[in-house]
């Protein structure tokens, strides 16, 4: 027998399945998952497909089975040459995207299809967008916490696909969005005729907040550290050094130049909306050396601290976040005395959900360490309260989505989340920037009401 759903769940099942084209966008940890599989039981689907972040699949599977009355036959994609002949498939957007995956997926009509994380497809230009979209099904259902992570030009593929705006991206954020041009081309530096996106929006658009449906639900703070920095051993972090492909000189000569560079845009953009639109440019761009290294010398600090305060029972769990690999392998090293499990791009699902189980379930397991990507979307983290961004991302979205692992309907304790970032350094301007955006984002999804209502009134605003 299905698990039973809250009543604001119930009702957000039924407003789904009353719409072929639906944005679910409660916030993180409302439990958007269970309210799309009880719609798909409530249109009696026998072809769904399930698209989301590789991390996510299994957790999929598994909700289908707690949340769902129909007993429906699941595959889970490991492979594009996976089978296609289940009821419920589900796949990875990465999958979906391969030549063989996007071909058998789009033979087949979908009852229902469903695009967890749905921000994922918020480029209207890249593959796994025009894949999504490009499948035929009677229902398309997107879920999100985080439904334009930086600007509203990121809802325009959902409202194309969904018949609410039919013009170009062009006209869409020349409507809806502040432009500027600058030497990088033009760039999206704010929103703009918000009561008329909203408008827009409403009839396909459900917005609850965590606090609204759950008034006891515990605090959630966010504060910003400083550590001092440990020079890293550039030997172990730059293997060309170590062959002598490379010499450190090199290496600081390039971290110097990458970060003064950083410096130079933030000079010019200033550390507004338009800084922080830049930093979301530059993270794809060249600054890994500069950002890993950065990373890496707070590490040593960073890991004394965490040390001290699970010997000293601050706290029994804590979930740290980073952006590479080699931060994440050197916090592993120096915290091995708490039985840590890594989460990162490389991870195998099968190892992803033996390290997510044994943090839930083992109390010798006390720290996780993941990438933001990686281990931020999808997975439930809640038996920390604790969590910490040992490095953060440069779009303040996946931060938040990272951040609200911890922040379940069923957790008891304040949650904690603290930025550590390197003192004296640029570091720690760019967190105030992110902090900053990150507000305005909440401001424009979280602050403001509709210009209409959900027929049931019950359920709160959309964006209350």
């Amino acid at each position: 027998m299905a698990q039973p759903l809250y009543p604001y769940q119930e009702l957000g099942a039924a407003w789904l399945a009353g719409k072929p084209h639906a944005f679910l966008a409660d916030q993180m940890r409302v439990g958007k998952t269970p309210q799309a599989i009880r719609a798909c039981d409530l249109v009696g689907a026998t072809t769904i497909l399930v698209l989301c972040p590789a991390i996510a699949r299994s957790n999929w599977a598994r909700e289908f089975e707690t949340f769902s009355d129909r007993g429906r036959t699941c595959g889970v994609w490991l492979t594009a040459q996976s089978t296609v002949s289940t009821e419920l498939v589900i796949c990875s957007y990465d999958l979906a995207t391969t030549p063989a995956g996007r071909s058998r997926l789009t033979a087949v009509h979908w009852d229902v299809v469903i695009l967890d994380e749905a921000h994922y497809c918020k480029n209207a230009h890249a593959k796994r967008t025009k894949m999504a979209y490009g499948l035929t099904t009677q229902y398309c259902w997107r879920l999100s916490g985080t439904p334009a992570p930086n600007h509203a030009g990121e809802l325009y593929p959902h409202l194309h696909a969904a018949g609410l705006w039919p013009s170009s991206y062009r006209r869409f954020i020349e409507h809806f969005c502040q432009l500027r041009d600058t030497p990088y081309g033009v760039r999206i530096i704010g929103n703009r005729q918000i009561p008329q996106l909203k408008a827009l929006i409403a009839p396909f658009f459900l917005r609850r907040l965590l606090v609204d449906v759950v008034k006891e639900l515990p605090p959630i703070e966010f504060s910003q550290v400083d550590v001092d920095a440990t020079e890293p051993d550039i030997r172990r972090w730059f293997p060309a050094v170590m062959i002598d492909v490379d010499t450190p000189e090199r290496i600081h000569a390039q971290i110097a130049e990458e970060l003064q560079a950083v410096e130079a845009v933030l000079a010019l953009t200033g550390a507004a909306k338009m800084g922080a639109e830049t930093l979301a440019a530059l993270q794809s761009r060249k600054t890994s050396a500069s950002r890993r290294w950065v990373g890496l010398q707070k590490v040593p600090a960073i890991a004394e601290m965490i040390a001290n305060e699970l010997r000293g029972g601050a706290y029994t769990k804590i979930v740290l976040f980073a952006w590479h690999k080699d931060v994440i392998t050197y916090l592993h090293d120096l915290l091995q005395a708490f039985h840590p499990v890594v989460i990162y791009g490389g991870t195998p699902p099968m190892k992803r959900d033996r390290h997510i189980r044994s943090f839930q379930k083992y109390g010798t397991c006390q720290v996780l360490i993941g990438n933001i990507l990686a281990a931020g979307v999808a997975i439930d983290l809640s038996v920390a309260h604790e969590v910490a961004f040992v490095e953060a991302s440069w779009v303040p979205g996946e931060n938040a989505q990272a951040a609200m692992r911890v922040h379940h309907l069923h957790q008891t304790h304040p949650v904690r989340v603290r930025f550590f970032s390197l003192a004296g350094s640029i570091d720690a301007r760019i967190q105030s920037i992110l902090r900053r955006k990150t507000r305005d984002l909440t401001h424009v999804f979280d602050e403001s009401r509709p210009a209409t209502q959900p027929a049931t009134p019950v359920v709160p605003n959309p964006f209350d």
